[in-house]
């Protein structure tokens, strides 16, 4: 082994003449950007970035930038913590910029064919800018020339593609832990075990609402969190279940239940990555973890 990284085949547009060639393809008016396809199955780098900046540059209410941007990530406003939420977010966003941006040096893109929209839509994507209006911003994020820079890296990026989990999937998921920690309030349950499961749907909670700026990455680290915490919590788990009382053991299964379907979709999500081997082994590692309680739960027993 050579230790080279093994690059994917550059798409066409990065062939030599990729320079003069830019300004006809982001002219191209015969072309449907991804985002008008609204039964797309998969998502890059690219088209998230793109998703989010249409629904930034769609924003007519003047209001701070924390409001701004918990309409565009689909946050509930009345979260206790909303400022620390959407600093996360914004924070994950200038990391998925700076990603994107990475993979187009990689196909050797020069800087300046992301520019404006790149440059401008990390300046406004900040934690110092929370609490400023959003009429300051929008002139310099709504421009055409801005939207054209997103169009083009969704194409550019195509070849990067993963699944893409539908709006009712998420959504769905995230119902599942809120009844769960719903439900982990009013259990009558040993700290220990509450705990652990708190954690669980903590560190999911997280990677969903991270999965829309970031895609499938997040919440494979958060699944790989996730069997760590039951593999290395193995006995004493396997103890503090048995001494549990059927509700309290059901809770549990239902615990264990949704992070065996969370390992699920992020291995059909990756399927089209890499003929899914990355995610297979983390979807699989986990599910096997967490079977012999979710079982139970399928069971009845």
């Amino acid at each position: 082994m050579t230790g080279d990284i093994e690059r994917p085949a550059a798409p066409l547009l990065f062939k030599p003449l990729a320079v003069r060639l830019h300004q006809a393809v982001v002219q191209l008016v015969g072309f449907k950007p991804f985002h008008q396809n609204l039964s797309r199955l998969s998502m890059n780098t690219g088209a998230r970035l793109h998703r989010i900046y249409n629904r930034l540059a769609a924003q007519a209410t003047d209001q701070p930038m924390v409001q701004t941007w918990a309409e565009v990530f689909d946050l509930d406003k009345s979260l206790p913590h909303l400022e620390d939420e959407v600093a996360n977010l914004v924070m994950a966003l200038r990391s998925e910029i700076k990603f994107a941006r990475e993979r187009l040096d990689a196909y050797g893109v020069p800087a300046n064919l992301t520019s404006p929209g790149f440059e401008r839509l990390t300046n406004v994507a900040s934690p110092g800018q929370l609490h400023s209006g959003w009429n300051g911003h929008r002139g310099n994020i709504q421009p055409s020339e801005c939207r054209k820079v997103f169009e083009w890296v969704e194409w550019a990026l195509r070849e990067e593609d993963e699944g893409d989990m539908s709006a009712e999937e998420l959504q769905d998921l995230q119902s599942e832990l809120d009844s769960l920690e719903a439900s982990l309030r009013e259990a009558d349950m040993a700290p220990y075990l509450r705990e652990f499961i708190q954690r669980q749907v903590n560190t999911i909670r997280t990677a969903l609402r991270m999965y829309s700026v970031q895609g499938v990455k997040p919440v494979e680290d958060a699944l790989q969190k996730v069997a760590g915490a039951y593999k290395t919590q193995e006995r004493p788990l396997a103890q503090a279940y048995e001494a549990a009382k059927p509700p309290a053991k059901n809770l549990f299964e239902r615990a264990s239940g949704v992070v065996d379907r969370v390992a699920k979709v992020s291995d059909n999500l990756c399927k089209i990555k890499k003929a899914g081997e990355e995610a297979i082994a983390v979807g699989s590692a986990v599910s096997a973890l967490v079977l012999p309680y979710a079982s139970k739960l399928l069971s009845g027993s």
